[in-house]
């Protein structure tokens, strides 16, 4: 399966997420995907995925790369240690999060510009 269908819009420059769909879609293919650890449930990927969209969300202008130390130390404290996965396994999860917004916002940008140029070319047919 794949994960064409984010729930994402852009409105000008901001950015928001269903978290909802896409939690119902990150558990749909939980046990397909590499970052899945054998015995772990779902339930445990949850605050980790909640915390890399938040992630993306408040920094979705900046790379991956240049946030990700930072993103390291947030996580430690904003998540209880019940919910913390080993940094190694969230920080793949972070990634994967990441990855997905970038291509959606990308695929998002991209449609609307063609939609811009298809108005400006209807209005210039008028």
């Amino acid at each position: 399966m794949t994960m064409a269908s984010l729930s994402y819009s852009i409105a000008a420059n901001d950015v928001a997420v269903d978290i909802e769909a896409e939690l119902r879609l990150w558990r749909t293919i939980h046990p397909d995907e590499p970052l899945h650890k054998q015995g772990l449930e779902f339930k445990h990927y949850v605050p980790t995925l909640k915390f890399g969209y938040d992630a993306y969300l408040l920094n979705y202008r900046t790379s991956l790369q240049d946030v990700l130390p930072a993103l390291k130390t947030r996580y430690v404290k904003k998540l209880l240690a019940s919910e913390q996965l080993d940094w190694t396994h969230a920080e793949v999860i972070i990634k994967s999060v990441w990855r997905r917004m970038s291509s959606a916002e990308s695929r998002q940008r991209r449609s609307a510009g063609a939609n811009d140029s298809r108005d400006r070319r209807s209005d210039l047919a008028r």
